[in-house]
C-alpha cells in the first residue's frame, strides 16, 4: 500500500511541472544583437497567455559581462498595442554587453514561458555610439491575397413600356355617323309627322288636295327617321366604347440576364507596422 501511494505522488509531481509548462503563456521576441554603449535599451515581447488564462507578469533576467547571475528587470504592459510588453534595460547594465532572456507566468502560476533561457541567453554586444547598431532581426509576414467573394447573378427585369395611344380617326368618324343619323332621323320624323297631318285633315273633310304621292312620301320620311335614329344610336354607342376601351399593351420584353463579372485581383496587404515607441516607464530593476 505505502509502495503504491509513493507511486502515485512521484507521478503527479512528475505531471504537474509538465502541465505547467503546457498552460506556461508564449513570449514571442525578436532578440536583439548589438546595442549602443551608454544608452538605454528598449526589450519588447507580445506575450499571449493561453485560453481561458491570463498574464500575470512578463520579465526580463540581464547578466553583465564580468558578472555571475542575472538581474531581474520588470516588463509593462504597452498602452497603445494588447499584448506586447516593453522593458528598459539601464545604460549601466549595457556596459560593454550583457545577455539576457525572457520569462512569463499567468495568474494561475502557470509558467514560465520562456523566449531564451538561463542556460543559453540571448547575447548582446555593445558598440561605440558612433558605430552603426544592427536591427533586430524581423521575419517578415507572408501576405497572402484574401480570396475574392462570389459574385451573383444579377437579373434585371425589363423597364414597363408606356401604353401605345389609339388613333381617334375611329371616334371622330362615329360621331359624324351620329350627327349625320340624327340629322336624318329628326328630318324624316318631320316629315312622317306634316305628311300625316296632312292625310288627318284631307280624311276629315277638311282638305282634298291630298295625293298619293304624298302618301309614299310620309311612309318614305318615317322609313328614314327609324333608320336615322338607329344608326345614330349605334354610332353613338360605337364611339363612347372606343372611348372608354384601355390602350392595348405592348409586348413584354423576357428578362435580362447578366453573368457574374470576373473578380479583381484583390491587392496585397500592407505588412503591419512595428507599434509606435511609447514614452519610458520609470526604470525598475531588481538586484
Amino acid at each position: 500500500m505505502r509502495v503504491a501511494l509513493a507511486f502515485a505522488a512521484l507521478v503527479a509531481l512528475v505531471a504537474l511541472p509538465a502541465r505547467a509548462d503546457e498552460l506556461a503563456p508564449r513570449v514571442e521576441h525578436q532578440p536583439l544583437t548589438t546595442v549602443k554603449k551608454g544608452e538605454v535599451v528598449e526589450l519588447r515581447a507580445r506575450v499571449t497567455a493561453t485560453a481561458g488564462h491570463a498574464v500575470l507578469e512578463a520579465l526580463v533576467y540581464v547578466r553583465v559581462e564580468g558578472i555571475v547571475g542575472f538581474t531581474r528587470v520588470a516588463m509593462k504592459a504597452f498602452p497603445e498595442v494588447p499584448g506586447i510588453f516593453v522593458a528598459h534595460v539601464p545604460a549601466a547594465l549595457v556596459g560593454a554587453g550583457f545577455a539576457y532572456y525572457l520569462e512569463a507566468y499567468d495568474a494561475d502560476g502557470n509558467g514560465p514561458g520562456r523566449a531564451g533561457s538561463p542556460d543559453a541567453p540571448f547575447q548582446v554586444t555593445a558598440v561605440s555610439s558612433d558605430l552603426p547598431v544592427a536591427p533586430p532581426v524581423t521575419a517578415q509576414p507572408r501576405v497572402v491575397a484574401p480570396e475574392p467573394a462570389p459574385q451573383p447573378l444579377v437579373v434585371m427585369a425589363a423597364a414597363p413600356r408606356p401604353r401605345r395611344a389609339r388613333s381617334q380617326l375611329p371616334t371622330f368618324g362615329l360621331f359624324t355617323v351620329a350627327g349625320l343619323g340624327l340629322c336624318a332621323g329628326v328630318g324624316g320624323q318631320v316629315g312622317y309627322q306634316v305628311t300625316k297631318s296632312d292625310a288627318g285633315r284631307a280624311f276629315a273633310g277638311q282638305s282634298r288636295d291630298f295625293t298619293a304621292s304624298q302618301y309614299r312620301f310620309g311612309e318614305t320620311a318615317g322609313t328614314i327617321s327609324i333608320v336615322g335614329f338607329v344608326a345614330a344610336g349605334l354610332a353613338l354607342a360605337g364611339a363612347i366604347t372606343w372611348l372608354a376601351w384601355p390602350d392595348s399593351e405592348p409586348a413584354a420584353e423576357p428578362e435580362k440576364k447578366f453573368a457574374p463579372e470576373a473578380p479583381k485581383p484583390a491587392a496585397p496587404a500592407a505588412s503591419p507596422e512595428k507599434p509606435s515607441a511609447a514614452p519610458k516607464p520609470d526604470e525598475e530593476f531588481d538586484r
